[in-house]
């Protein structure tokens, strides 16, 4: 009896003994960019058989998928949120175009580069930080991992899995590790990667991307939590030798420490993935490969690993537990904001552009006015944080917020192979306030088109958003010097036109892509020419003089991916403007007539625009283009003075510096097919053709008088060829374009830059 009694203590006290010493796991992942994908496939190995996962540490990259994991996301969720568009979007900066706000985009012009500066520091300028914006990762990750805070209360020892993430303090040379806090800030430091992603503030520390210090956190695994058994997954690439032209090589040499990838604890296993393809990192396209690769190589291992741990966790009760945890979550929804690094008017600015109201506002609803605000361009950073308020079960919006440089000056211009070369140059002060409000100075100067426009704007955003702007301008083109393509039998060769308007624009935003403007305007133009291209130095030419007062209503709608030669989204304008106007002709030597000309003018006109790129799957983009104009104009004093009166149809950038009196009438509808292949990343090769069909064409009778042809008589093509490469400052196209006519029918074109012109006082 007495020996019974006793066995039966000595199996309470091995049960015990075997209870309390439960043999736990450690997981600690490596960075590497998008190698990191990799980690996915060794979680998803792992689970499979049955094998826990008790703790967790991550650096970099890895810190991402370490800390998804220690939220409860399944191995497969994990997976389906590193493939998504959404991931990809972060880690290149790229803003979803249907959260672009239109109301806030300015007039296009041809800068090719702009400065923000402040006037005290203008001899003391800063260089950009990041060459990717953060705005897209730091909203994902506030979202994707807020949750944790609001079960763990801001413990990471509370999470689904324990976790730890490392920084590194450049201030102090030394890695910073977080345990408790702000999980989506901690893991936004530890993946700031230097150059490519702006660092981050926590605790007054600016912080940079962990693997800076120590890229495969197993120090970290043994010290906090001292696992009985850790797996190391290291996806990290071998660090490049620095090499004289390539400044990352520089900067990576000199940031980085050598990384110790020994596994600190007494048992355990190391997965190298040395198999792993060489992407970039920030280079997602081979996601599910390195995914597979990863779950291949740890099936490798996963003998040894049971062999070695005697613990295990079935699927089932795996997913029971990573249920209970995830229903724990309350779902992100904000009934508060606070905001840091501004001031009263600047906050009410920022309150009344995300609409914050008195009624909770869900994440997704939050989403497209967060993006609205971080694309203004009077914002330099923002940064946003959940609080989890324990009373209300909401979150409240923390902003840290920082206005832009006050000042801004742009250069840029037009580089071609034709006479169009020209220079872009603008100054620009904007304000943040609560009624901000900005000045800008921009000039053109060139051989063909010379301009100078001063503009002002004003914004309101109660009770809905509204600008106003008031501009002046002045613009000549001078087709005779651009050595432009004349023929005697269409057009004299000698045109220059002078214009000068002035007048105020107020523009009302219609949803994220439109905007209804109304716009006042008063000018005059004044134009010089000959009649004939057979003049001498002693002729005199022409001048039509037309001073006008116009009112007009614009609704514009646009989801176009680029300034120029776009290849997705769609643009619609639909306009009505009423004209009052004074022509005057003062006759030259080579006019028929000999006294000054004068008449009255007044005219309603009508323009409708489509272009849509309905078609977009791999490289292959199809659209098409439409145009209707409208109008119940007169015809003028002259031929030349009519056609340059006249609206014309120029569809392709270079047909906007031509004078084309067969692409010019006072009521036309006109269209055609775009075909883009994307056939390298950023280059282009585009294929055009449209078709100009006038109502009524302008013709020249003997006397240099115009008159209408018959209906519909006849219709002219436009087509081009061309290959353009969308660089960061501009587009850089070479094209074949060709004009419905009678001689020298095809046009070739080299140009670096845009083609815009300052605003026109009439279509």
């Amino acid at each position: 009896m007495f020996q019974l009694i006793i066995k039966f203590f000595a199996l309470l006290l091995i049960l015990n003994s075997t209870t309390t010493h439960a043999q736990k796991v450690g997981l600690v992942l490596s960075g590497g960019g998008a190698r990191v994908l990799a980690h996915v496939g060794v979680i998803k190995a792992l689970e499979e058989h049955d094998i826990p996962i008790d703790y967790i540490t991550g650096t970099s990259a890895g810190a991402i998928v370490g800390s998804l994991y220690a939220m409860g996301l399944s191995p497969e969720e994990i997976a389906e949120f590193m493939l998504s568009e959404e991931l990809e979007r972060s880690a290149r900066g790229i803003i979803d175009d249907s959260y672009a706000f239109y109301f806030n985009k300015p007039e296009p012009d041809a800068a090719w580069f702009r400065f923000r500066f402040n006037v005290d520091s203008i001899w003391d300028p800063a260089l950009p930080t990041s060459l990717i914006s953060p705005y897209v990762m730091d909203f994902i990750t506030m979202r994707t991992l807020a949750g944790g805070n609001a079960v763990s209360g801001n413990n990471f020892d509370s999470l689904f899995i324990p976790f730890r993430c490392v920084a590194a303090d450049i201030a102090q040379n030394t890695q910073v590790i977080f345990k408790d806090g702000d999980l989506p800030s901690a893991v936004r430091a530890s993946m700031t990667y230097p150059l490519l992603f702006k660092p981050i503030i926590i605790d007054d520390m600016l912080l940079f991307d962990g693997g800076l210090y120590n890229n495969f956190p197993a120090d970290v695994m043994q010290n906090e939590f001292a696992p009985d058994f850790s797996i190391g997954s290291n996806v990290s690439a071998v660090k490049p030798l620095p090499k004289q032209d390539d400044i990352m090589s520089h900067i990576i040499n000199m940031v980085t420490t050598k990384t110790n990838f020994e596994m600190f604890c007494q048992d355990g296993v190391l997965i190298n993935h040395e198999n792993l393809p060489n992407v970039g990192i920030t280079d997602f396209s081979k996601s599910a490969a390195i995914i597979d690769i990863g779950y291949q190589n740890t099936l490798k291992y996963v003998e040894e690993i049971l062999q070695k741990t005697d613990r295990r966790i079935s699927q089932e009760e795996l997913n029971k537990r990573r249920k209970a945890f995830r229903e724990k979550i309350p779902p992100l929804i904000f009934d508060d904001i606070q905001i840091d690094g501004l001031n009263k008017n600047q906050m009410f600015y920022v309150k009344s552009y995300l609409k914050l109201k008195k009624e909770p506002i869900s994440v997704d609803d939050l989403e497209p006015m967060y993006y609205k605000l971080a694309d203004n361009e009077r914002i330099s950073n923002i940064y946003p944080k959940a609080i989890f308020n324990e009373e209300t079960q909401h979150y409240t919006l923390h902003l840290e917020v920082k206005e832009e440089s006050r000042f801004s000056a742009a250069i840029g211009g037009l580089i071609s192979s034709r006479p169009l070369n020209s220079g872009f140059f603008e100054l620009a002060y904007h304000n943040l306030d609560r009624h901000p409000h900005n000045v800008k100075l921009n000039s053109y100067i060139g051989r063909f088109y010379s301009s100078l426009q001063l503009s002002s704007r004003f914004d309101l955003f109660y009770p809905w958003p509204i600008y106003f702007s008031p501009h002046f301008t002045v613009n000549q083109w001078d087709y005779f010097k651009s050595q432009t393509f004349f023929f005697e039998d269409i057009r004299p060769s000698y045109i220059i036109m002078n214009e000068t308007n002035w007048g105020l624009d107020i523009g009302i935003a219609a949803g994220n892509k439109a905007k209804v403007v109304i716009d006042g305007r008063m000018g005059n133009s004044r134009d010089r020419y000959y009649h004939t291209n057979k003049f001498s130095r002693l002729d005199v030419p022409d001048i039509s003089r037309l001073s006008f007062n116009t009112l007009s209503i614009k609704y514009e709608k646009n989801s176009l991916n680029r300034l120029q030669y776009y290849n997705k989204g769609h643009f619609f304008e639909s306009s009505i403007r009423y004209v009052s106007a004074i022509e005057e002709n003062i006759p030259g030597t080579t006019s028929p007539d000999k006294d000054v000309y004068s008449k009255d003018h007044e005219w309603f006109q009508l323009y409708l625009k489509y272009e849509n790129f309905f078609y977009s799957k791999n490289n292959l983009h199809i659209g098409f283009l439409s145009e209707l104009f409208l109008s119940n104009r007169k015809l003028m004093n002259n031929y030349t003075s009519t056609l340059l009166s006249a609206p014309a149809f120029s569809p392709i950038p270079e047909a906007q510096t031509l004078f084309l009196p067969r692409f010019r009438a006072f009521n036309y509808v006109a269209g055609g097919m775009r075909v883009v292949y994307n056939f390298i990343d950023n280059f282009d090769l585009r294929l055009e053709n449209y078709i100009f069909q006038p109502y009524e064409r302008i013709l020249k009778n003997d006397d240099y008088t115009a008159r209408f042809s018959e209906p519909f008589d006849k219709r002219y093509y436009m087509s081009s060829v061309a290959v353009v490469y969308n660089s960061p400052f501009g587009p850089v196209s070479m094209s074949l374009n060709h004009y419905d006519r009678n001689e020298d029918e095809f046009s070739f074109l080299f140009n670096i830059g845009y083609i815009f012109f300052n605003r026109k006082g009439i279509r």
